[in-house]
């Protein structure tokens, strides 16, 4: 995308090196949910990582109200636990998880089930490219079926939505637009991509 200088991607490279020794020496304890993810997303020049293309960082204030309804508190038997965004305890918990490879399990998933995972074209923490190469990358019986697919064009009346990609029942979307948080910046399509998934497996493109 261009924001980033070669200077700096040399910098990641370091980063990422010396995330690794970490991992591989067990030296994880001490360190914080924030140090890690500065280590592995440092700031660069971009407004912000959850899209880089309007610098948009939507806040949680809707999604708060709607969990604290009655009728969605008695849907999720949660009975009066408070509802938390972020959960700094729970995070801690987890640290060393995030190294932890599981491509193994997401395999078993492809192999048994409809599985969707799609990213938004603007998200600057887990770009598209990264998901991407973990995908050619996990070992499964369609692994190579899906590596040398095409992408297919998504749109509506010369409107691009996004790409996508359909290999067995595995749906893979790219959704134009989006950055970190694709419901919220494409809920339109974000609603069309859930509803065809369910119900067709994958994309089905409108004709014009």
């Amino acid at each position: 995308m261009g924001a980033i200088a070669y200077s700096q991607l040399l910098k990641c490279k370091q980063n990422i090196n010396e995330l690794s020794n970490l991992v591989n020496y067990g030296n994880l304890e001490n360190k914080t949910y924030m140090f890690l993810f500065s280590k592995a997303f440092p700031s660069f020049t971009l407004k912000s990582g959850d899209n880089y293309a309007t610098g948009e960082t939507p806040g949680y204030e809707q999604v708060e109200k709607l969990m604290e309804q009655h009728n969605i508190r008695k849907a999720l038997h949660v009975n009066d636990i408070k509802y938390e965004v972020f959960n700094s305890q729970t995070q801690r918990q987890f640290i060393s998880d995030l190294f932890v490879s599981t491509k193994s399990k997401l395999a078993v998933l492809l192999d048994n089930y409809k599985v969707l995972i799609f990213t938004g074209d603007f998200d600057g923490l887990i770009t598209s490219p990264m998901v991407e190469a973990a995908l050619m990358t996990t070992n499964w019986s369609l692994q190579e079926q899906y590596n040398i697919s095409p992408r297919s064009h998504w749109s509506e009346v010369y409107k691009t939505k996004g790409f996508y990609t359909k290999t067995g029942q595995f749906c893979r979307v790219v959704v134009h637009g989006a950055g970190h948080q694709v419901p919220h910046d494409q809920p339109e399509s974000t609603l069309e991509m859930m509803i065809n998934f369910v119900q067709h497996g994958c994309i089905l493109n409108k004709p014009f």
